[in-house]
């Protein structure tokens, strides 16, 4: 069987980030509310190497993938005490 998954759609994660689209190709928007900012951010390849982490400054940022390899990566968002958890898709 050959899998092409055609959409992953516009994952939540926990009730207060956005990740689209999704999937993607060239870059990312990621959307929180206001008391996210100030959180951990971290998305890792299909291996756990990370390919991107910050602390969220503003409720909306743009992350460039252009490097990242075709495959499936999981972004991470931790306040300290919670962590949350979504699948993104890259794909060329």
């Amino acid at each position: 069987y050959n899998f092409i998954p055609s959409g992953i759609g516009f994952p939540r994660i926990g009730k207060s980030v956005t990740v689209y689209p999704n999937p993607a190709s060239n870059r990312i928007f990621i959307r929180t509310e206001t008391s996210v900012v100030g959180n951990s951010l971290r998305i890792v390849d299909f291996s756990g190497r990370a390919v991107f982490s910050c602390v969220t400054n503003k409720p909306f940022m743009e992350i460039c993938t252009d490097t990242w390899a075709t495959g499936l990566y999981t972004v991470i968002v931790n306040d300290g005490e919670e962590q949350s958890v979504s699948q993104l898709l890259i794909r060329r």
